[in-house]
């Protein structure tokens, strides 16, 4: 019995919240629920830990229950610390994630005035400083969102993500400013405050989980059917409120948060533990359509001071001059862009970060666009430290004459829990050289390439050859490539070889035409080739500039009259020297569709007593009889059949 007394009402809760997510991808109106609970490692009980848990949703209007949901366990995970060495186990917290996603009734969720959701869980942390009875204080896990319905149409709102919130403890007499502000998927305006943390309508250390499990008479426990009040708050201590949940020494240094970024902002008085509560309200259009609170605490500390580093900036090819506050550097682009830093802190401390941070005003650039010889530097006995070379991308220029890169150098020590801080302003100036593009020009062609048209023709069987050069005035390495205008340029009987150089690149093209693509007797066809040269490596800006220059052959076969051709059919070999032997020397010339093959002569048996595949032969017949003979040309497409008749 005094085991169950103990973890029925343990107290273990830092905070949390609740919130209510459209799912996009789902079927129909799927929306996830999802509630964060801030669970206390240190005073904590494992048996405080729920495995699952239920929510209700109300109508604001009527406070009928709409529905209620199951969530569980989805994930968890320690919230990051600065640096755990800073906690020395006096802090951990851990978030554990209930998730589930469901369907919302558009004909259901139809009221004007909005719903809420609401879980309620006891009890809080009895070590809590600005509260009565910490230990005996519940949780209420609340949130508040639109219709589903409205005007007829279908309405859809994911509540906003406040992140994970950072959990490092605080220090007496030190400022500090926390992010709380969170990211809208809707892009609504979102407008924070701090409240007063919620208590809870039923649970208590007797009733730590009203919302599940089973009650004393074994009927199981589920959220109200009405929730018939609204829900109470906790009771701050004499002196503390809603928005002085932390006091301070410091006039305006009580816990205040922006109202427009979430950021809370306070400078503590004394050491303890404070809870407080931050309300984030959505509007839509100037109207309110829901909110989200989110309740944590802070642990204040008696804390060591911490001496912030110094850092100056050491520029050894340029010397820089000062505009208020900020160094300003010029450089030229291609140059050795560095400069570094030196930095001093107490002894032994380490520079735990060192980054550059746009300003307003700056170009835009990246992480990407500079390097760092170390992104931390321990300090050693002397607290100074060797230099840190920041070193710009060469290829990172100014845009225009008067933009600038305009950046804050900031390093970060490790102190605990506040870091030291040391910046300095930077006014970064890179112009760049110049840069030009290469330029091709043709310095030799075969006699047939009109250099000024840019069209050359070749004949099927002949060469082309075109000399190019190409120069670049910043003596940039180029090279040249060549290119088919839609097509492979080598079935056609096409070389390109060329040259690389700083400065200059040569190359050759040269094409002997063939038959690949003739398929008509006379046929022309217009081939484009494209030249390119282009820088291998950019100048201003990195930008790898190119020149091109195409040009046009035209591949001609020639045209054969087959139509005014006969064969001979008689020849006289009798020795008088006339007529005396068989020849074709009246066939036309060659081209890719007309070409002799071969020729053949049979005599009367059918009996081949001749053949050839010389379109240049000579059949002298010695030994034949005279006498009928019969032949056969193949001139390829064209096939000729006929008689030859010797005489003596």
């Amino acid at each position: 019995m005094l085991f169950f007394s103990i973890t029925s009402h343990a107290t273990h809760i830092v905070g949390g919240e609740v919130r209510l997510v459209y799912l996009a991808g789902g079927v129909g109106e799927s929306y996830k629920i999802i509630l964060n609970l801030y669970f206390d490692n240190i005073n904590g009980t494992p048996a405080a830990e729920d495995q699952s848990i239920n929510v209700g949703i109300y109508s604001k209007t009527s406070r009928q229950r709409v529905d209620y949901f199951t969530l569980t366990k989805e994930n968890q995970q320690n919230i990051a610390y600065l640096g755990d060495v800073c906690q020395t186990g006096s802090l951990s917290t851990r978030i554990i994630v209930y998730s589930r996603e469901v369907q919302l009734n558009p004909a259901v969720y139809t009221s004007a005035g909005g719903y809420f959701m609401v879980w309620e869980r006891c009890c809080r942390n009895n070590v809590i400083t600005n509260i009565s009875s910490p230990g005996q204080a519940s949780n209420a896990f609340y949130s508040e969102f639109p219709a589903t319905r409205q005007g007829g149409s279908i309405f859809r709102n994911s509540a906003p993500n406040l992140g994970i919130p950072p959990g490092d403890y605080l220090c007496v007499n030190q400022s500090v400013s926390v992010n709380f502000g969170g990211t809208d998927a809707d892009g609504d305006v979102l407008v924070y405050s701090l409240t007063t943390p919620f208590d809870a309508t039923i649970a208590s250390q007797t009733t730590p989980k009203p919302f599940e499990g089973n009650a004393p008479d074994g009927s199981q426990l589920i959220p109200p059917a009405t929730y018939s009040s609204f829900v109470p708050t906790v009771n701050f201590l004499a002196g503390y409120s809603a928005t002085s949940a932390i006091l301070s020494n410091v006039v305006g240094g009580q816990l205040t948060i922006n109202a427009s970024t979430g950021v809370l902002t306070v400078n503590p008085k004394s050491t303890g533990l404070f809870v407080f509560s931050v309300k984030c309200e959505e509007f839509r259009a100037g109207v309110k359509i829901g909110e989200i609170r989110r309740d944590f605490q802070f642990l204040v500390k008696l804390c060591p001071n911490n001496t912030a580093p110094t850092l100056t900036l050491n520029t050894p090819q340029n010397q820089p001059y000062v505009v208020g506050n900020d160094m300003v550097i010029n450089l030229q682009a291609n140059d050795p862009l560095c400069f570094s830093l030196n930095i001093q802190d107490s002894p032994n401390d380490v520079i735990s970060q060192i980054k550059l941070i746009p300003t307003i005003g700056s170009e835009n650039f990246t992480q990407a666009d500079y390097t760092l010889s170390a992104n931390s530097v321990n300090l050693g006995a002397s607290g100074i430290s060797n230099n840190v070379t920041v070193c710009w991308n060469k290829c990172k220029v100014n845009s225009s004459p008067t933009s600038r890169f305009i950046f804050d150098v900031e390093v970060r020590d490790n102190g605990c829990p506040n870091v030291g801080i040391a910046k300095q302003g930077v006014v970064l100036n890179v112009k760049g050289k110049g840069n030009t593009k290469p330029t091709i020009s043709i310095v030799g062609s075969t006699t047939n390439f009109n250099a000024t048209t840019l069209i050359g023709d070749v004949l099927v069987g002949d060469s082309l050859i075109i000399d190019l050069r190409g120069t670049d005035a910043e003596n940039d390495s180029i090279s040249f490539s060549a290119e088919g205008s839609g097509f492979d340029f080598v079935p056609y009987g096409a070389t390109f070889i060329s040259t690389s150089g700083k400065g200059t690149a040569t190359a050759q093209f040269k094409i002997k035409a063939n038959c690949n693509n003739i398929t008509t007797n006379g046929q022309s066809d217009t081939l484009k080739f494209k030249f390119i040269l282009k820088e291998n490596s950019g100048g201003v800006g990195c930008t790898a500039l190119r020149d091109s220059l195409e040009v046009k052959i035209r591949i001609k076969d020639a045209e054969v009259n087959i139509d005014t051709f006969t064969p001979y059919n008689v020849f006289t070999p009798n020795g008088d020297a006339k007529n005396a032997y068989y020849a074709l020397d009246n066939l036309p010339k060659d081209n890719c569709i007309y070409n002799f093959r071969n020729f053949m002569v049979y005599n009367r048996w059918g009996k081949r007593i001749y053949e050839t595949t010389d379109r240049n032969f000579k059949w002298e017949a010695k030994s034949f009889p005279a006498g009928l003979y019969y032949y056969y040309l193949d001139y390829n497409q064209k096939k000729y059949k006929g008689s030859i008749s010797i005489l003596y």
